[in-house]
């Protein structure tokens, strides 16, 4: 498993726990850093403010040495219910033009429909399967939220890639065995998302907010947070651990808000300090909270 720099901070405000929004400077800072500390793929997105545009500027700056970092973009198009394979491809190509002018860029390495369920469209699968034949992109998929969703994207002849959310208390993705299929796979990637349930995983029990508090939220970050301290671990350095033990996995997307977080999450990636058998032990206390207490889209 490698990294991915996810830059959705770059283009507005993100995240419970979100520190303030990076000024353009301290995006040049935070990506030169990246690259030059084995970061090789970067993720983005048409719906992440002006992030396409950041990106764009280190390109044409050559802070980002195209030839070197991997570049995924994902797009929102509405594609109408009974399009076609024809129509699909002629607007998800003027999306994707629009997201390369703004990336400085001719191709994405990857690129990802943002709606999750396009990943029962075939038609759409197909018409961006399309632009990938066509050198435009190099693979092509779907950014999901539901098992459904990612075995759908792994049934389908015209996906090879996808992303998915996963972490200590979000374990759905497990207990469909995706992770397992796509190891059996050479054909297939996954990205890794929300390692940290938008920062959910690393507030401290006091400060977790109160919306989603009564939901069980401070009680699963108190639980875990007691755990760490009796190993004498960080909860950042068991929620990167246990991804990091997860099969088929090729990267994890992460986020930052300024440079001292980007140095500290590479350092803590590079390490190996929680056990297999604390691993396993979180896995088991952890594989059976109520989606309420992980998936954002229902705290509001």
């Amino acid at each position: 498993m490698k990294l991915c720099l996810g830059t959705v901070q770059f283009g507005m405000r993100y995240g419970i726990q979100n520190a303030g929004q990076p000024n353009v400077e301290d995006c040049m800072r935070i990506l030169d850093y990246a690259v030059h500390h084995g970061v090789d793929y970067l993720d983005t997105a048409a719906a992440y403010g002006t992030a396409e545009e950041v990106v764009g500027e280190a390109i044409r700056r050559k802070i980002v040495p195209r030839e070197k970092v991997h570049i995924c973009s994902k797009l929102t198009s509405e594609l109408p219910g009974a399009a076609g394979v024809e129509e699909c491809e002629r607007i998800l190509l003027a999306d994707v033009q629009k997201s390369l002018r703004r990336l400085s860029t001719d191709y994405l390495d990857a690129c990802l429909l943002h709606r999750a369920e396009y990943a029962y469209r075939p038609d759409a699968l197909e018409a961006l399967a399309k632009l990938r034949r066509r050198g435009i992109i190099r693979h092509s998929g779907v950014s999901v939220y539901e098992p459904s969703e990612a075995q759908a994207c792994l049934d389908s002849p015209w996906v090879d890639m996808m992303q998915v959310p996963s972490s200590i208390f979000d374990q759905r993705m497990q207990r469909a065995e995706i992770f397992r299929q796509v190891s059996q796979r050479t054909d297939f990637a996954v990205h890794v998302r929300s390692a940290f349930v938008q920062g959910l995983l690393l507030m401290r029990p006091g400060d977790v907010p109160e919306e989603i508090a009564n939901g069980g939220a401070r009680l699963a970050v108190q639980r875990l947070h007691d755990l760490c301290m009796a190993h004498g671990v960080t909860r950042m350095q068991v929620a990167i651990q246990f991804l990091k033990h997860l099969k088929g996995v090729s990267h994890l997307v992460f986020g930052v808000d300024n440079l001292e977080q980007l140095q500290q999450y590479i350092d803590e990636f590079n390490k190996d300090v929680a056990p297999p058998s604390l691993i396993h032990e979180i896995q088991r206390k952890f594989e059976n909270l109520e989606p309420s207490i992980y998936l954002p889209n229902a705290w509001h």
